[in-house]
């Protein structure tokens, strides 16, 4: 059974999720199968995709698609569009459903392609001045650089970030 609210995935018998603590069972376990629906999205990407929402660790666009690093996929999977409006179009609509469903606890980066990651994904962070870069250690993805134009940019994802983070825990 997939909780509602965290989209992780626990055993069909329990009553709380594992790693949120929102009750999933009993009465309640009605409302978060109704609410599968809401954990599943499609894609117009070349060919059509289905994507379960509670897999994606993060995705960002790239060139003419849009790059999900996803649990159980090695590596990361790319959705390619002919239609930019098409590629926007679905980066907006991941965005937003995933917003719904970690209730707004997701940060868009302002680095390069403009990845998002669910809060609870990020384990660890490190900012480098040096090479205008964060890393994130991302539950599902490992480690990953993110390349900032600039430094004001990095601080500024940073410090979100942090303040993010610790109203998180």
């Amino acid at each position: 059974m997939f909780c509602y609210q965290c989209g992780k995935q626990n055993q069909d018998d329990v009553v709380f999720c594992g790693f949120c603590g929102t009750k999933i069972g009993t009465q309640e376990t009605a409302q978060g199968q109704q609410s599968n629906n809401r954990l599943c999205i499609e894609l117009h990407s070349m060919p059509t995709a289905t994507l379960f929402l509670a897999n994606i660790a993060m995705f960002k666009v790239k060139n003419t698609g849009i790059v999900v690093e996803m649990d159980g996929v090695w590596g990361e999977k790319t959705f390619l569009y002919l239609n930019p409006k098409e590629k926007l179009g679905d980066y907006n609509k991941l965005f937003a459903a995933l917003q719904e469903i970690t209730k707004n606890m997701v940060m868009q980066f302002h680095s390069e392609g403009n990845p998002v990651v669910p809060i609870y994904r990020m384990k660890k962070t490190y900012a480098n001045d040096w090479w205008k870069r964060l890393e994130i250690d991302i539950e599902g993805a490992g480690n990953i650089w993110f390349q900032y134009p600039d430094k004001n940019a990095l601080h500024a994802d940073y410090n979100i970030l942090m303040s993010l983070m610790r109203n998180d825990r």
